[in-house]
C-alpha cells in the first residue's frame, strides 16, 4: 500500500514548484501523473519517465518549456507508436493534480480549473511563478 500525501496549493507557483521537485526527484525512474490538459481541459493520466534520449535528434525545441510551466517527459504507453519520438510529451505543471512517485501518492488540492486560452502559445508564467524563478 502506498502512502498518500495531500498537498494544499494556494497558488499556481506552489503547485508548479512542488510538482517539479517531485518529478525531478524521480531521477529517471517511472512515475504516474494526472493533469488537466491545456488544450481541451480533460483529465489525462499517464506513466512517464524523465532522462530518456531515445529518438532525440539534437535539434532542440523552438521555445523554452520553463517559460510556459511545462516539463518534457517520455510517456511509456506511447513508446510502441509507429513513428519515432511519438512518446515525448510536455506535462502542464499548472494542471497537475496527482503524482505517484517512489511509492508515495501526492494529491494536489484544489484540483486546477481548465485554463481559458485565447490562442496557441499565449501562456506566460503567472507573476508569482515568475518571482519564484528570479
Amino acid at each position: 500500500m502506498s502512502n498518500v500525501v495531500l498537498v494544499n496549493c494556494k497558488t499556481d507557483a506552489e503547485r508548479v514548484l512542488h510538482s517539479l521537485e517531485i518529478i525531478k526527484s524521480t531521477e529517471d525512474r517511472f512515475f504516474r501523473c494526472g493533469m488537466v490538459k491545456r488544450t481541451t481541459g480533460e483529465d489525462r493520466f499517464g506513466t512517464f519517465r524523465t532522462g530518456v534520449v531515445k529518438y532525440v535528434k539534437g535539434v532542440g525545441l523552438s521555445y523554452n518549456p520553463k517559460e510556459h510551466d511545462l516539463k518534457g517527459v517520455y510517456e511509456v504507453q506511447n513508446a510502441e507508436g509507429d513513428r519515432e519520438g511519438d512518446a515525448y510529451r510536455m506535462i502542464n505543471l499548472r494542471g497537475v493534480f496527482y503524482i505517484k512517485a517512489d511509492g508515495v501518492e501526492y494529491h494536489y488540492l484544489p484540483k486546477p480549473e481548465p485554463e481559458k486560452k485565447d490562442g496557441a502559445g499565449d501562456r506566460k508564467p503567472s507573476p508569482e511563478v515568475q518571482s519564484c524563478r528570479n
